[in-house]
């Protein structure tokens, strides 16, 4: 039982980085996609495999809905990232004048 419980420990770490990316980021579409993805691959394996191998079930459902939440939560961030292009802000050339701002250069949402 706690092998594949300690397992779901990596994929859930990579799940709740971007699920808090996505809140941080006010990416509603994600959170949402993320959260229910988390909530029903954990709640539709278990109700399967529960009643045919009682709390090893449970825990194998437990690892197999947190790989598949990372995996939308991966997805989700890369599309994020995609959206936003970095884009160079027009104006003076990067050796001189004044700094560009940051979240021009990196062509990410302001977390505002």
């Amino acid at each position: 039982v706690l092998a594949p419980l300690v397992a779901a420990s990596i994929p859930w770490a990579v799940t709740s980085v971007y699920l808090t990316e996505a809140r941080v980021r006010h990416f509603s579409g994600a959170t949402i996609a993320i959260t229910v993805t988390l909530t029903v691959s954990i709640l539709g394996s278990a109700l399967w495999l529960v009643p045919r191998h009682g709390i090893d079930g449970a825990a194998w459902a437990f690892l197999g809905g947190n790989l598949v939440a990372a995996g939308v939560a991966l997805v989700s961030h890369l599309v994020g990232r995609r959206a936003y292009e970095p884009v160079l802000p027009a104006g003076p050339e990067p050796m001189g004048g004044e700094e560009p701002d940051a979240d021009e250069v990196m062509g990410m949402a302001p977390l505002a």
